[in-house]
């Protein structure tokens, strides 16, 4: 117990400082995030219609079953539609209320994401037996982490047409991370190898 609560200690503060680091300092998001060139027209465009908060994608495409479009309507839309996705652009827009840019209750559920997935991480380490070397358990972190960034981000550019340059940011810094957690983590948390004779 006392390797799996110092592991999951040592996994959470590596990952959550990988995380800042990435971020505020090391230039890993730096071009694949982008401002807009006109922000305040598309916030108040926003505030004014009253956007209810959500996950917003356009073009929409027309909705089957609508009341009072015919299968000659519902076509015709569909042809525009696919039209419009066709020549762009497609956006996603992700709407939120107003609140403190980077409050410190947001540090707070960062740190209790990395504790619960560094806490995953070492479950997963003290029970694979067959990684007795350190190099193999760094190695079953950075598997994890390749794991979680197809899973997600893969799926999100394959799916939600995310930005390439905008998924290859991230899964790098998921990637990186839980390699440099498992570093910490593969230190502490250690196997003696099998030595049972099985007789023929």
């Amino acid at each position: 117990m006392f390797r799996f609560i110092a592991a999951t200690a040592a996994g959470t503060v590596v990952y959550f400082v990988w995380m800042m680091a990435a971020w505020m300092v090391l230039p890993v998001h730096t071009s694949s995030l982008r401002r807009l060139p006109n922000e305040e027209l598309l916030r108040q465009t926003l505030a004014d219609e009253q956007f209810a908060p959500g996950y917003y994608f356009l073009p929409w495409p027309p909705e089957a079953g609508a009341d009072g479009i015919s299968a000659e309507d519902l076509q015709a839309e569909m042809d525009a539609y696919t039209e419009r996705h066709r020549q762009g652009p497609l956006a996603t827009i992700i709407v939120r209320e107003g609140a403190e840019p980077m409050p410190p209750v947001m540090f707070l559920g960062g740190w209790i994401i990395d504790l619960i997935g560094a806490a995953i991480l070492a479950m997963v380490m003290m029970s694979a037996h067959c990684c007795t070397q350190y190099w193999q358990r760094v190695g079953l972190g950075t598997a994890l982490g390749v794991f979680t960034a197809v899973v997600s981000y893969g799926a999100l550019y394959n799916w939600m047409w995310f930005p390439a340059d905008f998924v290859g940011a991230m899964a790098v810094d998921v990637i990186v991370g839980w390699t440099l957690a498992a570093a910490a983590m593969a230190a502490i948390i250690r196997h003696e190898p099998d030595t049972t004779v099985v007789a023929s």
